[in-house]
């Protein structure tokens, strides 16, 4: 709510003694106003509210109180003249231990004797004015049930309700009469001495406050004093010194665990040397490129070793195949020979047919272009898809020209969804007829501008 701070209007205007109404005068519809006051929010009508500066203080605390929910009796007193109606509120006083259904409070009752117990107590003399309900994260609105307990409770004409949420610091105020429940746009802070307020602040904060007890020290434990302390720092050490054993055991797991591993896979490694050893000739200078690019990390005296054992174990063969002659190299040779020209007299018949069919190949390699464009088209085709805009929910909204009221939803949230900020709120009002900006409800229809 905007704050407009005022005083100063009725400098002309004689104090007149609390409670009093003058009703003659130029200043006529101001003279049951309080000399000091401000203004919160932009009150209008004919009832105008006041709450006194102790209490509005006891309302909104500085500090933030561990409650999640609050229930606060306002009491005070009521001026009229002529039309206009003064609801003066300079006390509250705090129910506590109270029954919640949800965020909705029980009364009962019961309820209705502490109440008057407690007025009575600390504000005697005082008119029941409304109450104050603070729900901490949850958005102030007024429910059926709490219609209900304003109607059965705090019933009848200049009966008010202040529902807060302190965490978001929000909060609205309702007025009542014997038919029907409005919220008001603001109301006045006004300063006057009240030491009723103050004194039950005091009490209050005083219950509050934890009393601390000397503490009863026995011979015996100022005997043993010492070792009290010893063992204090005795127990930390203990707790370190687990901690930094569990960790070094840990640690050593660790390292047993990756020595394990390194000698498995140095075993498999040695294997696998010693078969790709036996598997490639030794004496090919290829062969024994392609086994030394395969193990780089081999040490020299690794290398030299298995060179030796890949000798010995080849020995055997080169001595049969110096028994057996090169016959059979020879003839592989020439194989591979017969086998070349066969490849290149097919290429060469090859050759002919396609110079003998002329453009064949030209077109068969048109028919694979188009049908690589065909391929292609459908990626073409889903990239373009991709490559499209996708709409936030804002935007949706906007497009479709109207939005359908969400419950728990008024017209400030619904303008900062669909358009970022609160500027819209009036446009809004004035493309639906809406005379209050609070009064939406769910289901409800806007069409937007």
């Amino acid at each position: 709510m905007i704050e407009i701070r005022q005083g100063g209007k009725e400098q002309s205007v004689e104090k007149k003694p609390e409670g009093s109404c003058d009703n003659t005068g130029e200043n006529k519809p101001h003279a049951c106003q309080p000399k000091n006051f401000r203004q919160i929010g932009t009150p209008q009508g004919k009832q105008k509210i006041y709450i006194e500066d102790y209490v509005y203080t006891y309302l909104h605390p500085v500090m933030e109180r561990p409650e999640e929910m609050r229930l606060c009796v306002l009491v005070g007193h009521v001026e009229k003249e002529e039309d206009y109606h003064y609801i003066f509120v300079h006390g509250a006083v705090e129910l506590q231990n109270l029954y919640y259904a949800g965020v909705t409070p029980v009364f009962s009752e019961r309820t209705r004797e502490t109440i008057c117990e407690k007025v009575q107590q600390n504000f005697p003399g005082s008119y029941l004015v409304g109450w104050y309900l603070d729900v901490k994260g949850n958005t102030p609105r007024l429910t059926p049930e709490l219609e209900h307990i304003h109607r059965s409770f705090f019933g009848g004409r200049d009966k008010i309700l202040l529902l807060s949420d302190s965490l978001n610091r929000e909060e609205k105020l309702f007025a009542c009469d014997s038919s029907a429940v409005w919220q008001k746009e603001g109301y006045y802070i006004y300063y006057e001495k009240n030491p009723q307020m103050q004194d039950y602040m005091i009490r209050e904060r005083a219950k509050g406050e934890t009393k601390i007890e000397p503490e009863k020290v026995m011979d015996e434990a100022l005997n043993n004093y010492r070792e009290i302390l010893l063992k204090k720092e005795e127990t930390p050490k203990t707790r370190q010194g687990r901690i930094w054993y569990a960790a070094g055991f840990a640690g050593v797991l660790v390292l047993c665990v990756l020595g394990v591993n390194m000698l498995n896979n140095y075993e498999k490694m040695k294997n696998l040397e010693n078969a790709v050893s036996v598997m490639t000739n030794q004496s090919d200078p290829k062969h024994a490129s392609a086994t030394e690019s395969l193990l780089p990390y081999t040490t020299q005296a690794e290398s030299e070793r298995m060179t030796e054992q890949t000798t010995e174990t080849e020995q055997p063969s080169v001595l049969v195949e110096t028994i057996k002659g090169n016959v059979k190299k020879l003839d592989d040779k020439k194989k591979e020979k017969k086998k070349e020209e066969s490849k290149k007299e097919e290429s060469r018949k090859e050759e002919k047919k396609e110079e003998e069919a002329g453009q064949e190949p030209e077109t068969e390699a048109a028919q694979v272009a188009e049908d690589q464009a065909s391929e292609e088209t459908p990626a073409e085709q889903t990239a373009d898809t991709a490559a499209q805009p996708v709409l936030s929910e804002a935007d949706q909204i906007r497009q479709q020209g109207y939005y359908i009221v969400q419950k728990g939803e008024n017209l400030a949230a619904i303008s900062r969804k669909i358009y970022g900020n609160t500027e819209m709120i009036q446009a809004i009002c004035d493309k639906n007829g809406i005379e209050n900006v609070d009064q939406v409800f769910a289901e409800q229809k806007l069409v937007l501008p």
